[in-house]
Parts: C-alpha cells; sequence; structure tokens
C-alpha cells in the first residue's frame, strides 16, 4: 500500500503520504543517502534495529527518535539506547527525541 497507493491504511489512512516515500525491509537500501534518520519503531526493538542499521549509518547524520517509553531491562531512554546501539558519540552522530501524549497525526497535519 505504501508503495502503491501512497497510504497507511493500518495507523493513518486518511493521510496521503508523499509519492517519494518508499517503504522497504532493506536496511543499507533505506539509510542510502539520507541527511537524517527518522526512527519511529517501538523501543522494545530499537536497539537490534540500530545495531542493524549501524554499518549504514553515515557519521554526521542526526537520529530523531520517535519512539516513547522505555527499554525494558535496563530502563534506559531512546536517548541512551541510540548512542549504545550505535556506538556514537552525539558529536558523531547527533540524537534528538520528539515525545508528548501522542503525534503520529499531528505530524502528518
Amino acid at each position: 500500500f505504501i508503495n502503491k497507493r501512497h497510504i497507511n491504511p493500518r495507523y493513518l489512512p486518511e493521510f496521503d503520504l508523499p509519492t517519494n516515500l518508499v517503504a522497504t525491509g532493506d536496511i543499507a537500501k533505506a539509510l542510502e543517502g539520507c541527511s537524517a534518520l527518522i526512527h519511529a519503531v517501538p523501543v522494545q526493538v530499537s536497539r537490534k534495529v540500530l545495531e542493524e542499521a549501524r554499518p549504514y549509518l553515515p557519521k554526521g547524520i542526526p537520529v530523531v527518535a520517535l519512539s516513547k517509553g522505555l527499554e525494558l531491562g535496563t530502563l534506559k531512554t531512546m536517548m541512551d539506547v541510540v548512542a549504545e546501539a550505535l556506538e556514537r558519540t552525539s558529536e558523531e552522530n547527533p540524537v534528538v527525541a520528539v515525545s508528548g501524549p501522542s503525534f503520529a497525526k499531528e505530524i502528518m497535519d
């Protein structure tokens, strides 16, 4: 649906997505030529996904964490999880977190 109809019927069916937005399961392809990493993955799998992304994420690219909550087991925030999983300093890949009660629709508006 995302690649053909440019909608996300499960989470944001009322919004049209940009035609240049492409869904992929290939992390290397997704990060190719990126100018920022928008990380919108559930906290509990974030560390694993970021560790897989690490070799493909160029230094200097900012990471915007949209996931909310603490990592179970460590009780770490996304700011800490991102830095640890990427094994990078904030100078190498700056990290910012977007927070609030629920913001998906607000961002789309």
